[in-house]
């Protein structure tokens, strides 16, 4: 896995970090994007094509580089980071969680000036990363979505009051969701809007 920097060095870098729950929030951005007609690149894992689209989006990305002794994700250098579920067990090749821990804790600790840092309430590692204050760089703190599950949907209450309906039992949707709405926001998209474009979202199982 080597992503080449000058790929998406001209574009907003967007990272989606954690090793649970990541896939479901990136799913749920990038079908909202798209059905807002929102130009984006998406590289799961860092693989895939790249666009003209002025933002990226990664996650994944866990393993060390063997040159390094990094995780992948440094690599690409982002300027909005989100944390949601940092749990064991640990990728191959880290001896210990906290050394898997402390990759995160470095990336967050290297967001430019102006740089954005989002992290789950609900996610001991993510909370304690982002209780620490850093210069110049926002620390916003997310919750999940009031909830309740209803036979085979999940019904999902929005600050707005607006309530949606998705089928899903999914245990942690509601966290995903709120992560979701969390990352579109810094790309000026409006909760009502987001709340349209999820309207025929199909979550993952």
């Amino acid at each position: 896995m080597q992503l080449d920097f000058n790929r998406i060095k001209n574009k907003q870098r967007i990272f989606i970090g954690g090793n649970s729950g990541t896939d479901e929030i990136l799913n749920i951005i990038s079908h909202s994007l798209k059905t807002l007609k929102k130009p984006f690149d998406v590289l799961p894992n860092g693989i895939g094509e790249l666009t003209d689209a002025p933002i990226v989006i990664f996650n994944g990305m866990n393993a060390l580089n063997p040159g390094t002794g990094k995780a992948y994700f440094h690599d690409m250098k982002p300027h909005i980071g989100l944390f949601h579920k940092i749990v064991e067990p640990v990728p191959d090749g880290y001896t210990s969680f906290e050394q898997f821990i402390n990759q995160f804790e470095m990336l967050a600790n290297a967001l430019p000036k102006g740089g954005t840092f989002l992290y789950y309430q609900s996610d001991n590692v993510s909370l304690m990363i982002g209780k620490n204050e850093r210069l110049d760089v926002r620390n916003i703190e997310y919750t999940k979505l009031k909830n309740k599950k209803s036979g085979d949907t999940t019904e999902l209450v929005f600050k707005s009051g607006d309530v949606v309906s998705l089928p899903t039992k999914k245990k942690g949707f509601s966290g995903e969701m709120a992560a979701a709405l969390n990352i579109v926001s810094r790309l000026s998209i409006k909760e009502k809007h987001f709340i349209k474009s999820i309207q025929n979202y199909k979550p993952g199982v």
